[in-house]
């Protein structure tokens, strides 16, 4: 015999987010990314040209890959809340 279980896990109010806001938060911190990301590669680019020094070539690089990396938790952490994040990680 098959029962049927139908709990919700994980239902807590605090986490919930207004889909209004968290759109606008979405798109505010996609384009806040994005724009740090363009800053970051303009810089990487400059100091390419000025000076042939490959350490700090990696250091951006770095910085750029912990920007996308912080941009990505702050999205799935708005879309889907603390689940999203465990996601990310799981």
């Amino acid at each position: 015999m098959i029962s049927e279980n139908k709990e919700v896990i994980n239902e807590n109010p605090k986490l919930k987010i207004n889909n209004t806001n968290n759109r606008k938060n979405l798109i505010i911190f996609f384009l806040l990314s994005f724009a740090l990301m363009t800053i970051t590669v303009f810089i990487q680019i400059g100091v390419r040209i000025l000076t042939d020094n490959y350490f700090i070539d990696i250091f951006f690089a770095i910085l750029a890959i912990t920007t996308s990396t912080i941009s990505a938790i702050i999205i799935s952490g708005l879309t889907d809340g603390l689940q999203g994040i465990k996601n990310l990680f799981s």
